[in-house]
């Protein structure tokens, strides 16, 4: 956290290295071959193991494979020499930083059909081109008895102050030394958890603001002629009256968890309606995703290890093929809502997803738009899990094995 945590890391030792093994790697297609080479070999060791496993033992294997995974994700980001190759597979709540992603470069597109669905949902809000009437609205749904759901919001000038309070530094100082006094060795992840228990109007506003000052940050205001009234430096993209924090959330353990949010912005000119200029590609702006918050991942990874516990139970001669592929396509979305590591969480996605179709029988391959279009990037990207789910149907593709 921003005002009373600063980030940790690790630096595990690498395995026998890829380098011996297959010579200079320094471009990405060289490091491409070799993922994939190497990640085909990590997915035929974890097959071995799922097909040497005991129901009672699904729970056990699903966290050693993770482990592995993990593990294996960083041994070849390090040996690739990859950037940032000490974050791969180190779990998120040892690293507690805000996590977030920026709907821009090669998310362009991404961001582009993010906007419209989101346009698409504001449409019927009440509004002027003065002010929202109507500042929340929430769609809910239930998929395969699940219950999943998106609550949109309008934060006005008001409500950004009122989120831009947050903890001063001799409040955090005085917060901190409580937090010490009950855990004399406290980790920063405690820190930020006890502050949450204990300051969780704070918690929250610290965390928004370290997003708004992000975002503000990434996509400066532009100047603005008063007497013209019209923009002559900068972006006009980036004009910003009202933000949007979009909460998606799903059923966990009976109870309805917040997975991921959005977080984007709208300009209110007196002359224009919002919403029209907002999906406007000369003044569409960018979305942030904020992660799911640290403290609800072991929550989420329990939700997932029994998913994952079901879909091994899976029996051809008393399901169906899509019962599968619909058990899968969920594990792939809780898993991509939570992002548990820092780095590499698609990756050991995608392994264990390949692993569990391998040893049910079936070639598992994914859609040419891949990775610009990957799972967990459709996951995070759509508001409603149906719509998800039915991209999921179509990316990709199973066939018996032979």
């Amino acid at each position: 956290m921003a005002t009373i945590a600063n980030q940790i890391g690790s630096t595990p030792t690498c395995m026998a290295t890829i380098q011996n093994q297959y010579g200079p790697v320094d471009d990405y297609e060289s490091r491409q071959q070799i993922f994939e080479i190497e990640s085909e070999k990590i997915i035929q060791t974890a097959v071995n193991q799922m097909n040497q496993s005991d129901i009672a033992s699904f729970p056990a294997l699903f966290r050693d494979l993770l482990s592995t995974f993990a593990k294996e994700r960083q041994r070849i980001a390090r040996e690739a020499k990859t950037s940032h190759a000490h974050e791969f597979g180190i779990e998120r709540v040892r690293d507690p930083a805000h996590a977030y992603t920026l709907f821009t470069g090669p998310y362009s597109k991404t961001n582009e059909l993010a906007i419209q669905q989101l346009g698409s949902q504001m449409a019927n809000m009440k509004r002027s081109v003065k002010e929202f009437q109507e500042t929340t609205k929430k769609v809910e749904e239930c998929i395969q008895e699940r219950k999943f759901s998106f609550q949109i919001e309008i934060l006005g000038p008001k409500e950004f102050e009122a989120y831009s309070k947050t903890i001063s530094l001799e409040e955090a100082k005085v917060l901190k030394k409580e937090i010490f006094q009950e855990i004399p060795n406290a980790t920063n992840f405690q820190i930020m958890q006890k502050m949450k228990e204990k300051q969780p109007v704070f918690y929250k506003n610290d965390k928004m603001n370290f997003y708004f000052r992000t975002i503000m940050e990434a996509f400066p205001k532009p100047t603005i002629d008063s007497v013209l009234r019209k923009v002559v430096s900068g972006n006009p993209a980036n004009l910003k009256s009202d933000w949007i924090l979009v909460t998606k959330r799903s059923e966990i353990n009976g109870k309805m968890y917040a997975t991921s949010q959005w977080l984007t912005w709208v300009y209110r000119n007196c002359r224009r309606d919002p919403v029209e200029r907002m999906l406007d590609a000369e003044y569409r702006p960018s979305i942030t995703v904020l992660h799911q918050d640290l403290f609800l991942i072991n929550d989420a990874m329990k939700e997932c290890e029994q998913i994952f516990s079901e879909i091994m139970k899976w029996d051809s001669k008393t399901a169906t093929f899509t019962q599968l592929k619909n058990k899968v396509a969920l594990l792939r979305y809780i898993f991509a809502e939570a992002m548990p590591y820092t780095r590499g969480s698609a990756a050991i996605a995608e392994w264990l997803e390949q692993a569990i179709y391998r040893a049910h029988g079936y070639t598992c391959t994914y859609h040419p738009n891949y990775p610009r279009e990957s799972v967990d990037l459709v996951a995070i990207s759509n508001l409603k899990y149906s719509d998800y789910l039915a991209r999921y149907q179509q990316l990709v593709d199973c066939k018996p094995l032979d």
